[in-house]
């Protein structure tokens, strides 16, 4: 065993000083222009300067040649030791030859224009003359060449085969284990293996991984040798200033004045604010929007502006027309409102009309409002309804709608401490909108806030990718995005999280625009949205180091113009983040979220080393496999099939993605994310609160791997060529079938540990709601208490859940040392009243309790998680059984 790992070390460090000597030969020679352009042997043949890969590589084919199809009788053995490639007008390669020869007598000639190399008379002669050729080795020739042909298909069609089985073998073993619980077997030695070096250092990861890195290196090797990576020119737009219309020197001028002004304002509102010691953020939110309506009369004209949005008025007016009636109907139909037929046959006839008009619908609209029916599936559902810590957020969104103004909203706007003085107060007005926009449906109201700005975001992705890529490939990646099981579980929680989401695509497709633009009013743009990051879910502020990267790569401050573009930008990102440098508190909450909060960590240098290493490890494999399943989302944050497409996507990337700077930034973003998103908290694992920020550049990735098999089959015979646009087309459907069942099938079933009493409670509430068709109910509720036991909670699932008090009302009973107090046994003899005994009081107290309930006629109903476990009973009377459903 330590003969192979020494020989298996050997070949590796063989082939990593043959990658680094390749790289770097090929750097010297571009900055000597020696004319090594791509696809020069010197890169394309592997193993010139590696004595194990060059042993391997010429040996056989040496023997071969000088045995069977050249049969030259050479009495010692030659080496070579080095190629290089001459960038001469006459292209000639020149050779550079060693021999070791034990001869005394040596001649010398010229091959070319090449310098004289020395050798023995015999191997000079069989070099400058042509060897003799007879009958028999001209047929081995023959024959080799006839088995060359026939194996040559053949192999290929096994390369195929072994690369499908290493991107499909590692999503495979996952769906196993998480799916269907049936560990895969793996080799006794690869265990002992991952046993001894991995599980030794508690890295929790099955021992299966240790086969699914070797897939994913086979699958690199096999890419390389079956397939070029996706190259195309035509891929990649230009990133050169488009043409604008000036604005007249007046307008410059009141511009620039007005600029001066808005700075003015929002000064003298922080003056205000530190000397009266109150919130003057409306007077601070006038001047941002004076430098932003500045910003833009600097560089456009207002006439050309007005007749440039007058001309497309008529396509932006139908397409906000269906979008607000698809909005209705989903409120209409989760409020459980009477006319939700008709705003569904309102959307059906605007949809009819629009495809029979001329207007042509884009297709990132059609996409947007499909992801938005995706993630609304279920949002009233029973399933998803608590976490435990989610309903402080819809508290302060709903006291925000009753008991505040728009003014005092509006001075308090760059408040950064709200809900649990963490989450700023901007977060919490997001949602207060949207409690507002639908109100009478409060659950639907507080909970589509997250959904509907994460279906924007993919509007913002597609923006952002279209600068850069073409439109197949953007699309490709939004509709590898757009069904993503991860929105749909995790965003249905009432979080402030995925608004963060949505600040960071708004950042990224204002870079792309001022990257693109080169202008002022496209910089400072850039920097307000930037600025946004401050003021939602604190995650957003990892996107920083991205927008920077984009800056650096695309316009870096070499010129006096550049400078100036990065001064706007810089401005309006101060702009934003001056009010929060006077908020002491805003910057120490951010701490805790930090691995800076965890002294266990940081006290000594080993601890750290392995905490960022390990999180490294997982926010990378966090696509195929979550160590720990948390908050609706399981298994993976990607379906399997986007997996597979991401893996090919990255291999492909690593192969030729360096060749241009949008790729290049792509790689160094997802970088930047896996250390800031995925080990810079304070956790044992990547939390799931904040990795659906790698998203967008999960899809991308994706989308390359998917152009890239697009590519493959392109080049079959024509009769098959059709596969090119079907097959992509079939895995994006499979994809968006796989993400339904993972988010509605499988999170329920893999997520009970979530299931405990009130998320018991809301589905008793749901099946009553269902029932409450044929009438009022008039129902009653009964807790059987003891303190500090309340029914606060539950309350607020009736609020929340807008439960009318015809329906079902809710009484609190606390039972005395003996059991029901006297007063109660009216109440609960009543056959519309259901009783539930409060699951955490006192064991021989409940006995008694259940005793006493049955005396009166109550059966009990087990209330059971998705897992058969008995979470409590609901007792209720013969009449009513048909509730006891509700725990099935």
């Amino acid at each position: 065993m330590a003969r192979q790992e020494y020989l298996a070390f050997v070949i590796l460090l063989a082939v990593a000083l043959d990658a680094a000597l390749i790289y770097w030969l090929r750097r010297v020679a571009r900055r000597r222009q020696q004319g090594l352009s791509k696809g020069a042997p010197v890169v394309t043949l592997w193993g010139e300067y590696s004595p194990v890969l060059t042993w391997v590589r010429y040996t056989l084919p040496t023997w071969i040649k000088t045995n069977i199809a050249r049969p030259v009788n050479l009495k010692s053995a030659v080496s070579l030791s080095e190629v290089t490639v001459s960038g001469s007008s006459n292209r000639t390669i020149h050779l550079e030859l060693e021999f070791n020869l034990d001869v005394a007598e040596q001649v010398s000639f010229t091959i070319g224009n090449s310098p004289a190399i020395g050798m023995t008379p015999p191997l000079a002669d069989a070099l400058v003359s042509e060897p003799k050729v007879d009958e028999e080795s001209s047929k081995w020739r023959k024959a080799i060449l006839r088995l060359r042909s026939r194996a040559l298909p053949l192999a290929r069609l096994v390369g195929w085969l072994l690369l499908l089985c290493s991107a499909v073998l590692p999503p495979y073993w996952v769906v196993r284990d998480r799916w269907f619980d049936l560990s895969p077997r793996m080799p006794s030695w690869l265990e002992g293996f991952w046993e001894q070096n991995l599980r030794a250092h508690n890295i929790t990861l099955p021992a299966y991984f240790g086969a699914v890195l070797m897939c994913w290196l086979a699958l690199l090797g096999l890419m390389r040798a079956l397939g070029k990576a996706v190259d195309d020119p035509a891929m990649l737009l230009t990133d050169q200033p488009t043409g604008q219309s000036l604005p007249t020197a007046r307008q410059r001028q009141i511009s620039a004045w007005g600029m001066l002004a808005a700075l003015a304002c929002a000064l003298c509102a922080l003056a205000l604010e530190q000397t009266t010691g109150r919130r003057w953020g409306i007077l601070y939110l006038a001047g941002v929007l004076l430098w932003l309506l500045f910003s833009f009369l600097r560089e456009y004209s207002i006439k050309e502006t007005w007749n440039s949005a007058y001309r497309h008025w008529k396509p932006a007016f139908f397409m906000a027309g269906v979008h607000i009636l698809l909005l209705v109907f989903l409120y209409h139909y989760y409020g459980r409102y009477s006319w939700s037929w008709f705003w569904g046959c309102m959307l059906a006839l605007a949809l009819l009309s629009l495809l029979r008009s001329k207007i042509r619908l884009p297709g990132i609209f059609l996409v947007i409002n499909l992801a938005l029916i995706f993630y609304t599936l279920r949002i009233d559902g029973w399933e998803f309804s608590v976490i435990g810590d989610e309903y402080s957020f819809f508290d302060y969104a709903q006291e925000l709608a009753r008991n505040h103004s728009w003014i005092s909203m509006l001075n308090n706007l760059f408040d950064g401490t709200a809900v649990y003085g963490s989450h700023p107060f901007l977060s919490s007005v997001i949602q207060m909108f949207f409690a507002r926009l639908f109100i009478g449906s409060s659950n639907f109201g507080w909970r589509i806030s997250n959904l509907y700005l994460s279906a924007l975001s993919l509007g913002l992705l597609y923006l952002f990718l279209k600068q850069f890529l073409n439109a197949r490939i953007s699309m490709m990646a939004v509709l590898l995005m757009a069904p993503a099981h991860y929105v749909m579980t995790f965003g249905k929680i009432g979080y402030n999280n995925l608004q963060a989401l949505f600040a960071a695509c708004l950042a990224l497709a204002a870079g792309a625009w001022a990257v693109r633009r080169r202008g002022w009013f496209a910089l400072t743009l850039l920097g307000l949205a930037a600025g946004l990051c401050f003021y939602v879910y604190p995650a957003a502020l990892y996107l920083l180091p991205v927008i920077a990267i984009l800056l650096w790569v695309y316009d870096p401050p070499v010129d006096s113009s550049a400078r100036r573009r990065w001064l706007a930008f810089g401005l309006s990102l101060g702009m934003l983040v001056l009010p929060l440098l006077f908020q002491a508190d805003y910057w120490r909450e951010k701490i805790p979220g930090t691995v800076l909060y965890q002294d266990q960590i940081i006290s000594t240098p080993g601890s750290l080393v392995y905490h960022f290493a390990s999180n490294l490890l997982y926010a990378f494999l966090s696509f195929l496999y979550v160590p720990q399943e948390s908050h609706f989302v399981v298994v993976s944050y990607l379906d399997a099939l986007s997996g597979i497409l991401f893996v090919v996507g990255l291999c492909a990337l690593l192969l030729s993605g360096w060749k241009n700077r949008f790729w290049s930034f792509i790689l160094a973003s997802f970088v930047s994310l896996l250390v800031f998103v995925g080990a810079s908290h304070g956790g044992r694992f990547p939390p799931t609160t904040r990795m659906f920020l790698l998203l967008p550049i999960w899809a991308l990735i994706g989308a390359l791997g998917l152009e890239w098999l697009a590519a493959q089959l392109r080049n079959l015979p024509r009769p098959m060529r059709f596969l090119s646009v079907w097959l992509p087309a079939f895995i994006l459907l499979c994809v968006c079938a796989l993400n339904l069942y993972q988010a509605y099938v499988l999170s329920p079933q893999r997520s009970t540990g979530y299931q405990s009493p009130a998320m018991l409670f809301v589905r008793i509430l749901e099946h009553i709601r269902w029932r409450s068709g044929q009438g009022p109910l008039n129902l009653t509720l009964a807790f059987l208490t003891t303190p500090p036991w309340g029914t606060e909670g539950y309350s607020l699932m009736l609020r929340t859940y807008d439960i009318p008090t015809d329906m079902l009302r809710l009484a609190k009973i606390e039972a005395t040392p003996t059991g029901l107090p006297p007063s109660s046994v009216e109440l609960l003899s009543s056959p519309r009243t259901l009783t539930i005994i409060y699951p955490e009081i006192e064991a021989s107290l409940k006995s008694a309790l259940e005793e006493q309930v049955r005396a009166i006629d109550k059966l009990p109903c087990p209330m059971r998680a998705l897992n058969g476990v008995i979470r409590f009973e609901l007792w209720v009377s013969p009449s009513m059984e048909w509730i006891c459903a509700a725990g099935q």
